[in-house]
């Protein structure tokens, strides 16, 4: 090989070394940048279970309490007159007050005829809610001639709430027995009464005397005797009211029970289980007996 051609060889060996031969090597891929990643996502909190923030319904127990009205639609209207007939709106403790009570039919309408129950055309209970006092009055005839409203007089002797139980007999019906509310003012004692847990069977009249509540079952019916010492012999007797008065705790129902001539006892025909509060009263007298009777439904451990 002459020099000339050597020379020409190396020339194009140097050529091919920067331009790379197309025909000889494998086409060379071509280069992909890897793809940027993604942003992250913003962060969102996993939504919370639905969740209704609502107020609990309160189951608002019925009013059971006294309200004018008894279970059977008889009612009760009622107003305030001081010693000197003067109105007033609430009665005070210590202070004569007259409680113009009219009964009502269930339809509203007043009645005007009563027939009488223990000598008296009305009779009521004033007794205070947590039973520190219970009175006893009576009407033996209307306010005035031709009026409906009959007046119990009561003095009570401490402010606080009470309940009214008046009692009446329309003519040619039985006795109905409504309790309505009553406020009294003045002050309060400065201890509460004893409710009706801290009433017992036993109870004593204005002279001192003690009366005890003994009761029997006689064929379903349920006999309630008021028992008394016999001053000086040690016997013991018996109370004989004409009437008593059970009582529910809050004092919303009054059920009536009267004596029946010449009986020694006082029958309830179908007692209602549950704790009662008996209301007797004392002939002429302005205090009436508190005894707590326990009526246990059948089967029911003693």
């Amino acid at each position: 090989m002459t020099a000339r051609r050597q020379l020409g060889c190396v020339a194009a060996l140097a050529l091919l070394a920067q331009t790379g031969c197309q025909s000889c090597e494998q086409p060379r891929p071509a280069v992909v940048k890897p793809a940027a990643a993604p942003e992250p996502a913003a962060t969102v909190a996993a939504p919370e279970p639905a969740t209704a923030v609502v107020e609990a319904a309160s189951v608002t127990p019925a009013y059971a309490g006294p309200a004018s009205k008894a279970a059977d639609g008889f009612q009760l209207s009622t107003g305030f007159l001081d010693a000197h007939n003067k109105p007033v709106p609430q009665p005070q403790s210590g202070v004569k007050t007259d409680i113009y009570t009219t009964a009502l039919d269930p339809a509203g309408h007043p009645i005007g005829q009563l027939q009488a129950l223990d000598g008296a055309e009305m009779t009521g209970f004033l007794v205070a809610r947590d039973l520190r006092h219970a009175l006893y009055a009576r009407a033996e005839a209307p306010v005035r001639e031709g009026a409906d409203a009959r007046a119990l007089a009561f003095v009570p002797p401490a402010g606080g709430d009470h309940a009214l139980v008046a009692l009446f007999a329309p003519q040619g019906d039985g006795v109905h027995a409504v309790t309505s509310p009553v406020s009294v003012a003045g002050n309060l004692p400065q201890l509460m009464g004893p409710g009706l847990a801290g009433q017992t069977a036993n109870d004593h009249l204005d002279d001192g005397a003690a009366v005890q509540l003994k009761t029997q079952v006689a064929n379903g019916a349920l006999q309630l005797t008021f028992a008394v010492p016999s001053a000086g012999t040690g016997r013991r007797g018996a109370l004989e009211p004409p009437f008593v008065v059970l009582l529910d705790p809050p004092m919303g129902q009054a059920l009536v029970l009267e004596r029946q001539e010449n009986a020694e006892v006082v029958t309830w025909p179908k007692p209602r289980p549950g704790d009662w509060l008996v209301l007797v009263p004392q002939q002429r007298r302005a205090r009436a007996l508190m005894f707590k009777l326990t009526v246990q439904a059948a089967g029911e451990r003693k």
